[in-house]
């Protein structure tokens, strides 16, 4: 059992099992994402409220100021990372690894690199498909990732040590990386 905030009473705490958190909270980013898209991204949203749904829209604007996708995907958390890819894919056999919290340098670097050679070539470029991912996600260019990938695809596809090196890359900075 955990104790999670009662959100339907909007009042008080109740004890759950974990599986039954975690299907409230994949029912509750959907729900925000249908109640975001209804209002072009407007309301009164907490900041992992508004990640979330931003991310399940696919709509990189409606982020909170100064989040990159990167910082972004970092700030949910396994919890809410997970429960977002559950929501957008259908699917709760995806779920991202645990995110590595040191990544090799020279992944970050290579990550880098690919994001500064998309920008330069304006999205174009021979690229493996995690390649592709996470250079795209890094320049934030969602119009640049494989064909067929929403954002929240995007993440789930990448393994734990290319998610490190992503969130470790955009905390760096990369575009003087080239």
């Amino acid at each position: 059992m955990m104790t999670i905030p009662d959100r339907q009473a909007g009042t008080g705490m109740q004890q759950v099992e974990p599986d039954e958190h975690h299907a409230r909270l994949v029912a509750e980013i959907t729900e925000i994402g249908r109640l975001m898209r209804a209002s072009d991204g407007r309301g009164g949203w907490s900041t992992g409220e508004r990640i979330a749904g931003a991310l399940i829209c696919d709509e990189i604007l409606w982020l909170p100021d100064g989040y990159t996708i990167p910082a972004a995907v970092d700030r949910l958390g396994h919890r809410w990372r997970t429960a977002l890819i559950e929501a957008a894919t259908g699917n709760p056999a995806i779920s991202p690894s645990d995110i590595d919290d040191s990544p090799r340098a020279d992944l970050v670097d290579r990550i880098r690199g690919i994001a500064s050679s998309l920008v330069a070539d304006n999205g174009r470029g021979s690229w493996s498909t995690g390649e592709r991912i996470a250079g795209a996600l890094l320049a934030g260019v969602p119009a640049w990732l494989p064909s067929g990938y929403s954002i929240v695809e995007a993440i789930a596809r990448l393994s734990g040590n290319w998610l490190g090196a992503l969130i470790e890359a955009d905390r760096l900075g990369w575009r003087d990386s080239a």
